[in-house]
């Protein structure tokens, strides 16, 4: 064995002159001295990398990090009266990437199909070493991580990549990755700019994403309406889905698409017009009825929604379940929403709706909470998941409730100035601040555009009664009961925060579901 020294103190490696190590290496030193032992230094050609103080003695050596070849490996025992004794072996880094990093990529590949994560991550780490910058390489581990929920050394493993943004897809992981490292509780003092980052991230990407489609699609106006609406472009992707020809003669995939535009910039009325022809004269088909349904649950006609829905049920289209989930949430059934929810994730994992659905019909809080940032990391430029999450925050005993509140909504209403309940929000949390004059500049606001809404007159009442208005304040409430007496039957004006929990939890009206052109037709490849 390498390393046998004097009676005053004597060193044993495990390791010999012309062993091969690679990946994370442990090396071990025993060290025997009649004076004791006061530390163990361990260096690398030279290079003091760490120093030990208590048995074992030891050093993790990560290769990856060093060249390939051999190094001259050093341990320095002390003892107790500075007497020191140093061994050194040569030792050879192996990390197999002499064949190509190709071939150790595929090792890799291999490994994650036999759901040995462990090996694909050092095969994935080798490729890189021999590669720094492979793509292929550097997204597979990023891959590895988000399975294990790793989200730090998932976004990390994207950072280092010099050419990220020559790939789309790349950049989207990156995206999702640094959503989910933004929402980890331990990240909440940089929860904010962290969710800001992943804003302007996402923007750049659809919106490159737009400027290729419509360069490379010509004339397919269902493919670059399509490319709008990832970026959140809801006005141009409906202009381009009207593009297809007279809406009677249409296929039902350009009518889909041409209603949940429709929906998505507010023009509901006009999308009913367009459907109904086609459900009276049985030409209707999954897609369309989703759509449909879809525009019902923005009207909260959800029994009207569900019937429509009877068939795709049966045959679990996901879109179908995930709209169900949400109809039924609202109408108190939270037995059947959990069910149709879980069956939708279940059976669309990558459905941003599904998960949206699941965290709101979730009973269990930890999996609500999950479900929320998974919604949130798939999500791009639908603003109802940001306002819940906002809401939920509020909600919560966290000592920055309110500042993240307020910062999320801010940034809603950056990608959406007319957007009610961001504002809606606002006025709630200035209502609880007794910042009633802050209030009230956003509630006139709200009421000039949406003054019959239950959820409006309610937080109405709310104001008057903070304002010390109690006649105004009960000619609201009895407004709302008018309007809707099922959901909003008190007979005093709850507190802000808990009007907000209500309408995010329980009433549904402004959860802001969704559905996209990708979830009703998704792509065959």
């Amino acid at each position: 064995m390498a390393g046998r020294g004097s009676a005053a103190i004597q060193i044993v490696l495990e390791k010999n002159d012309g062993d091969k190590i690679n990946d994370v290496t442990v090396i071990l030193a025993k060290v025997i001295s009649n004076e004791g032992i006061d530390k163990v230094e361990f260096r690398v050609d030279d290079e003091l990398r760490y120093t030990d103080t208590s048995v074992p003695y030891e050093y993790t050596w990560d290769t990856i990090k060093d060249p390939e070849g051999p190094h001259t490996f050093s341990v320095t025992a002390y003892d107790s009266n500075n007497v020191s004794k140093r061994v050194n072996v040569k030792i050879v880094i192996d990390n197999g990437i002499g064949g190509g990093v190709a071939d150790v990529l595929d090792k890799a590949k291999s490994a994650l199909q036999e759901k040995d994560a462990d090996a694909a991550i050092k095969f994935c780490r080798r490729a890189l070493k021999g590669e720094p910058g492979n793509l292929d390489a550097a997204r597979t581990l990023g891959s590895i991580y988000a399975l294990k929920r790793d989200w730090i050394k998932a976004v990390a493993a994207l950072e280092k990549v010099p050419n990220l943004e020559t790939s789309f897809p790349a950049m989207r992981d990156m995206a999702y990755y640094r959503m989910q490292r933004a929402l980890l509780p331990e990240n909440s003092a940089n929860l904010y700019s962290d969710i800001s980052a992943v804003d302007e991230l996402r923007h750049k990407i659809n919106d490159q994403n737009v400027k290729d489609v419509v360069q490379k699609a010509g004339s397919d106006s269902l493919a670059i309406g399509d490319a709008y609406f990832s970026a959140g472009r809801y006005v141009e992707a409906t202009a381009e889905y009207a593009k297809v020809g007279n809406v009677e003669t249409s296929s039902n995939e350009a009518l889909a698409r041409l209603v949940i535009g429709m929906v998505a910039t507010g023009d509901s009325e006009h999308a009913t017009r367009l459907i109904r022809p086609r459900f009276r004269s049985k030409k209707d088909d999954a897609p369309l009825r989703a759509a449909y349904a879809y525009l019902l649950v923005t009207a909260r006609k959800y029994d009207e929604a569900i019937g429509v829905l009877t068939k795709d049920l049966t045959d679990q289209y996901p879109p179908a379940l995930a709209l169900a989930s949400v109809a039924n949430f609202a109408l108190g059934k939270k037995k059947e929403a959990l069910a149709f929810a879980q069956d939708a994730v279940s059976l669309s994992p990558k459905s941003v709706e599904a998960h949206y659905a699941l965290a709101l019909a979730a009973t269990d809080i930890r999996v609500s909470e999950q479900e929320m940032a998974q919604t949130l990391a798939l999500n791009s430029f639908h603003w109802g998941p940001y306002l819940n999450f906002a809401g939920r925050a509020l909600v919560s005993k966290r000592s920055d409730r309110i500042e993240t509140a307020l910062n999320i909504t801010d940034l809603v209403l950056k990608n959406d100035p007319k957007n009610i309940h961001a504002k809606q929000i606002q006025a709630l949390v200035y209502l609880h601040q007794r910042k009633v004059g802050d209030a009230e500049v956003l509630l006139k606001n709200i009421l000039a555009v949406d003054p019959t809404s239950p959820d409006i007159l309610m937080t109405t009442a709310i104001y008057y009664d903070a304002k010390g208005d109690g006649t105004r304040s009960s000619q609201a409430l009895e407004n709302v009961r008018k309007v809707d007496p099922l959901h909003f039957d008190s007979i005093a004006p709850p507190l802000p925060i808990k009007h907000i929990e209500y309408i995010n939890r329980t009433w549904l009206g402004r959860s802001g579901f969704f559905i996209d052109p990708a979830t009703l037709f998704p792509p065959k490849n």
